[in-house]
């Protein structure tokens, strides 16, 4: 006969189940809603380039002059990969919930993803062609922001990046000992330490996305930000000074602060990289321009 006791184990087995599987529901709630807001975002940043690529044609079309038509004719070309590899991004974005994580329905692999932040340590990098001394540089490599596969809102790259940096701070702060043989403490932490001493961060030549601004506020005051134009090689001088303006504005208006090199060093390397890349090459690094 069925005690008392074993209907109340079971019932308790039966209301733990119950719960795991509300639980279990409402993580699925959760992550169909980030999805969601992932998939409107991104829709939202079609539309803007979209009728960027609009505008764009139609100055390349009004153009009188042969050459800087044939320029907007690139910038054409390149805003259109752009949207494409979002459209693609989205489909894929839209397809994701039919489709396992973990395995193939065929069986294959799937394509990888840097999903957490990783650091390697690349020994005695010289500091240009032929020079004798290096540095000992520690690379790290940190999740796409703003991409929709592996950056949502329950698992943010951007909250990723912020704690490597912020981590390293506090580690910093408060190491009460020093570690290398024959350095003092301070020096240990003044000059051999384990802080992002630098982040170069990347953006298209054609426009800064929301997501470039938002991840710039929460660095600046952390770690030297130096924003570098991607492609900007394409870019004549004068397009470069206007792209470099409209960037240096919106930093501004935002209150984005970047890190500051000193117009002596600019022109040094300036004048290196015109010795190494020969006659034509006219090198626009930063500067009062």
């Amino acid at each position: 006969a069925v005690t008392a006791l074993q209907l109340r184990e079971e019932k308790t087995a039966l209301k733990a189940k119950r719960a795991e599987a509300r639980g279990a529901l409402d993580r699925l709630r959760q992550e169909k809603r980030e999805q969601e807001q992932a998939v409107t975002a991104l829709r939202a940043e079609i539309h803007t380039l979209d009728a960027s690529l609009k505008e764009l044609r139609e100055q390349r079309d009004a153009e009188e002059d042969d050459g800087v038509a044939s320029r907007l004719g690139h910038e054409v070309i390149a805003l259109q990969r752009e949207l494409r590899g979002m459209q693609h991004q989205l489909a894929r974005e839209l397809c994701r919930s039919n489709l396992d994580k973990d395995h193939a329905a065929d069986g294959e692999k799937r394509e990888t993803q840097t999903t957490e932040v990783s650091a390697r340590l690349i020994k005695e990098m010289p500091l240009f062609g032929g020079s004798r001394h290096g540095l000992d540089v520690t690379l790290i490599d940190t999740p796409g922001y703003g991409d929709l596969i592996v950056d949502t809102l329950g698992n943010s790259s951007a909250d990723k990046v912020m704690s490597e940096i912020e981590g390293r701070i506090t580690a910093h702060l408060g190491q009460a000992k020093a570690t290398r043989t024959n350095m003092p403490l301070d020096d240990e932490k003044k000059y051999w330490n384990e802080l992002v001493h630098l982040c170069l961060f990347f953006i298209s030549p054609h426009r800064m996305k929301r997501a470039d601004v938002d991840l710039m506020k929460r660095l600046h005051t952390l770690v030297p930000l130096v924003v570098v134009i991607a492609k900007s090689d394409t870019m004549t001088t004068d397009e470069a000074r206007e792209f470099k303006e409209r960037v240096r504005l919106q930093l501004q208006d935002e209150s984005i602060s970047t890190f500051t090199f000193e117009p002596r060093m600019i022109k040094e390397v300036e004048a290196l990289h015109i010795t190494q890349a020969g006659e034509g090459f006219q090198p626009l690094y930063g500067g009062p321009y």
